[in-house]
């Protein structure tokens, strides 16, 4: 299951904080997607270029994460 946590340090910055958990996961490759169509409108969004910075931790080492399109992007090395 999929758990997921969104928090902020200061309201007036208008900027939050989302963690999301994969447990068990031992995929050597691992690709998040954000969608691109906007809920209840038929309009395409680019919502990643709202993104100020993505990490990706696992097993609690930092590992890597690159964009591969424009609202998708993959970690890859030691587990995902």
């Amino acid at each position: 299951m999929i758990h997921y946590s969104i928090s902020y340090t200061n309201p007036l910055t208008h900027f939050v904080d989302i963690t999301i958990a994969i447990p068990g996961n031992n995929q050597e490759e691992l690709y998040l997607q954000l969608p691109a169509w906007r809920p209840g409108r038929y309009e395409l969004q680019h919502f990643a270029q709202k993104l100020k910075a993505v990490t990706a931790v696992a097993n609690g080492q930092s590992i890597s994460i690159e964009k591969v399109t424009k609202d998708l992007g993959a970690c890859s090395g030691r587990r995902c």
